[in-house]
Formats: C-alpha cells, structure tokens, sequence
C-alpha cells in the first residue's frame, strides 16, 4: 500500500524527455521504447528496453507473468480453477490448497510482516476494506469511517508476534488456513497490497537480466536490468519531484545516479488520498496497522539496493509507519542484516514553511547527482 503538496517519483534515463508530469506514468527515453500493460496488480505496468526487438520477443512472456500474479495476489475478484487471495479470505478457517506462487507470496508475507515488526501487515485486509470506498470514490476532500468500523476493523489484525497463530501455513501439503480474529462483520483478511507490486519484478528479472531495460510496477516499484548503455555516463538516473499543486509544473528534489540491477521501492502520500473533512487531515491509502488510520510521519520514502523488491517493497511501506528517523533506522538495519546486503535510504519529511528535510545514509548521499537546495532546506546523514 503505497502518500498539503503531492510528492511523485518520475524515472529518468540518460537522455530522456519526461511527457507532462499529469501523465506519470508515461515517458519517453530516446533510445529506449517501451509498451504499457494496463491495470494488472490495479496498476500500469510498463517494460522499457533499449533493442526494440528484445522488447517486442519478450513482452508477451513479462505480461503472461503479470497477470497469473495478479490473478492469485487478487483480494477481490475469484478466476476459474484458481485458489486465489479472495478464495482464502472466504474460506471460513478451512484450509485451501495453493499453487506455488500464491503460497509463495503468503509465506514471504508472514516473513516481511515479522521483519518489519507489524508497520507492513499481510494480515489487514479488514482494515484496508474499511477505508477502500473513500480512496476509490476520487474525492478530494471525504468523511473518515466511522470510528467504530475502524477500532472493529484493528481488532481483526494479528500482530506479527501471533500471525502465525491466524494464518497457518502448511508446507508438504501447500496449504494455507485463515483463522477469524474478529467478529462476523469485520473478519481477519489478507491483502498483498504492500508486496506484490515489488514481487512482480523478482519473478520477471530474469527474463530481462543482461539487457538494457526498466520494469516500472507503478512507478512505485522499480527494476533497473542490465547495464545503461552509455560508455561516457553509465548510470540510470532517478529524480524524485513535487508536481505543483495544480499539476501544471514538476520540480526537482533530488537526482540520484544508480547503477543497472537494482531494485527501488518508494512509498509517499502522493495518490491515492483525500482531505478528511472530519479533521482537515491528509488521508492517504498507505493505512497503519497499529493506529488504523494513515501516518503522517513522512512524506515519501526511497529505498534501493540489489536485495529482491519484495522487501523493498515491504520495507518502504513499513518506513511510512514508523514515527522517528531512529526507528526507520532500526528496521533498515535489520532488513540489511538479514539479506546480508546494504540498502541506500532516502526519507523525505515536509517542514512548516513548505519546505523539505531529506534523512538518508552515506550511500544516498553519494549517489545524489543534484540536490535542489530551494526545496531541501536541510539534508542530514543519519
């Protein structure tokens, strides 16, 4: 689940023209071409590759891919012959045979769920379906839940110390069975909302790993495959941007130069959000587990590195949720020691007077190409 002034990430490659900043998910890289499949993981997903040949052979195998995924990650809709996301979450506690994928998926989930210490949680369906019909009527300005709805809706949620105890997975037999934590009108669901996207690039960076190409899930998980095919500036080059709040304008933050084979995941309050007219607070679908409602801790979170997207793609969500820098920090940390890899992190924060402070580590640090010091106001290695 990925967050007052809108904060979008726009992927630039060397010697690329970025189109309208109303159109963000379209752009055109000269050199490169690409093709865009709609609405699969309720997203666009695009695949752009320097040979055209290479893209037009291989597109057909990338989107068979996306979609069996979004049809076993799916939470809302049931296919023929498969035992989706949706079948278990109406299964009432019996148990439901799984394909590997979706087992998989689930099983990664619990894991990251515990990494993350509950800040992402495969396990709040309930309280996703609560705030759903808010982010989906595309109203700017919306009436909250009623409370109550939402306090039901907690009490669904297993923590990450007891999930276990409420999905239970079975490995020989590839079973999963859903146990109800709440009442009958707000039940314990799973939504994989906040690491399909980043799993859709593990499960296709193969098809891509020595060629020049990008896989964009949303803008908001990224794969950079192979190496950028330019002798005198090898680099992908990504800028993170303010639109206006009109939309019309698109301004730098930052540009940071990274190298090919790499994963990022971002997460801010730019779509998918509204002004609570109860509070006057910005309501974004990055939704807390432990409070119920979105934080506002940060304004967007950028992470990267070579371990695989499904962790960014946990990691970054989870970083929205924490409260201090410190405790972004601690989360990160365990995240490289567990994969055994660094992770380069970038937390953006807005300041009362409109503008920026950036907390990130030496390694951001060092890959930040331009720094736009009349938004950032104050940039700080932590």
């Amino acid at each position: 689940m990925k967050k007052n002034s809108v904060l979008l990430l726009t992927l630039l490659l060397t010697s690329c023209a970025t189109q309208t900043p109303l159109q963000k998910y379209v752009y055109t890289c000269f050199g490169f071409f690409d093709t865009t499949f709609h609405s699969p993981l309720n997203t666009e997903v695009t695949l752009t590759m320097y040979d055209k040949n290479e893209l037009n052979k291989l597109s057909s195998s990338f989107e068979d891919k996306i979609y069996e995924l979004h049809k076993n990650a799916d939470a809302y809709y049931s296919y023929e012959n498969i035992n989706n996301i949706y079948t278990i979450n109406n299964s009432d506690s019996n148990p439901i045979k799984l394909n590997e994928q979706t087992y998989s998926l689930i099983e990664k989930g619990i894991e990251l769920t515990k990494l993350t210490k509950g800040k992402m949680n495969i396990a709040m369906g309930g309280l996703i379906d609560v705030w759903k019909p808010k982010f989906d009527s595309n109203k700017s300005i919306c009436p909250d839940p009623l409370a109550s709805h939402i306090d039901e809706a907690l009490n669904s949620i297993p923590t990450y110390a007891e999930i276990d105890e409420y999905i239970r997975l079975d490995s020989e037999k590839k079973e999963v069975t859903l146990i109800n934590k709440g009442n009958v009108n707000f039940k314990t669901k799973i939504n994989l909302g906040g690491i399909t996207k980043g799993y859709a690039l593990d499960i296709t960076k193969d098809l891509f790993s020595d060629k020049a190409s990008v896989i964009s899930c949303g803008i908001s998980s990224i794969r950079l495959c192979g190496e950028f095919p330019n002798i005198d500036n090898p680099y992908y080059t990504m800028s993170i941007s303010e639109p206006s709040l009109e939309g019309n304008t698109s301004t730098s933050f930052i540009k940071v130069k990274m190298n090919g084979n790499t994963n990022i995941s971002t997460s801010g309050d730019y779509e998918k959000k509204f002004i609570s007219s109860d509070t006057n607070e910005l309501r974004s679908h990055i939704l807390n587990p432990e409070t119920g409602y979105s934080s506002s801790y940060h304004a967007q979170v950028c992470v990267y590195s070579s371990i695989e997207g499904i962790a960014l793609d946990a990691l970054s969500t989870a970083l929205m949720n924490c409260e201090s820098i410190d405790e972004c920090k601690e989360i990160i940390t365990s995240f490289e020691t567990y994969y055994q890899s660094n992770i380069s992190f970038g937390i953006i924060d807005r300041n009362d007077n409109k503008t920026y402070s950036l907390y990130c580590n030496e390694l951001f640090s060092n890959s930040i190409s331009l720094l736009n010091d009349n938004l950032i106001a104050k940039k700080e290695i932590v």
